[in-house]
């Protein structure tokens, strides 16, 4: 067994390295008793890299597995007996980086107090490290997720307030639902239509609803006009 961890890195890095993964399997560990294990916590980049057509590595594969995050009850084995470990679910969700934060503290307020307000805290500045990792239009699409924060729940309305045409807008909206970033929901009985956005990270609702309205250093809604921001440090971040 052959395990490649944090493949997406090392295609950032050396993009010519699926072309040559692709050459070693042809030619050689295709023809061995050998798993070939390739992972990545860059969802975006492992699609378009190993798993589209457009890669060398296409046709190659078995099978491709997308980690989901813990569930409420294998979470609550980060903590000890206690309501709290609830509480630090609701806030982060089931990314296990996450829960070894908020397992460091006894109680949500501290935990929200050192980590989402504290400006050194590792979540105050999360969300823009993990935009960065995955996106490129960095500033558009959190923009975006500012706005469905505030309460735009529609594309009309996200439209409006980021300052895209609607129809311009869809393609960022279904990136974010294909990351998990956000859900659309359709009410009951309702038309397709009405389908309602909403942040569905446990970590962003949370730091919307509190590091953001704490902060007025953060980047506020962005011109259309205004250059793409296209990187950031990414070293603080590794949701895998």
């Amino acid at each position: 067994m052959i395990v490649l961890d944090e493949f997406s890195y090392a295609i950032k890095s050396d993009p010519k390295i699926t072309s040559d993964l692709q050459r070693a399997w042809d030619e050689s560990l295709s023809k061995k008793k050998v798993m070939l294990i390739v992972c990545g916590s860059m969802l975006s980049l492992m699609s378009e890299e190993v798993l589209s057509s457009a890669s060398p590595l296409y046709g190659r594969r078995t099978r491709d597995l997308l980690l989901q995050p813990l569930k409420p009850w294998d979470s609550m084995l980060f903590f000890p007996e206690g309501v709290y470990g609830l509480e630090a679910f609701m806030l982060v969700g089931g990314v296990p980086p996450y829960l070894s934060i908020a397992s460091r503290y006894h109680d949500a307020k501290s935990f929200v107090q050192a980590e989402f307000l504290d400006q050194n805290g590792y979540f105050y500045r999360e969300p823009y490290f993990l935009l960065s990792q995955e996106l490129r239009e960095t500033k558009t699409y959190f923009s975006i997720l500012s706005a469905i924060a505030s309460g735009n729940s529609t594309a009309i309305s996200i439209s409006n307030y980021v300052g895209i045409e609607t129809r311009k807008i869809f393609p960022y909206l279904q990136q974010m639902i294909t990351l998990q970033l956000i859900r659309r929901k359709v009410p009951l009985g309702g038309h397709d239509r009405a389908g309602r956005y909403y942040i569905q990270d446990n970590m962003l609702h949370s730091w919307f609803g509190l590091t953001f309205k704490r902060t007025s250093d953060m980047v506020p809604r962005i011109k259309v006009d205004e250059p793409e921001l296209h990187s950031i440090s990414e070293g603080h971040s590794n949701r895998s």
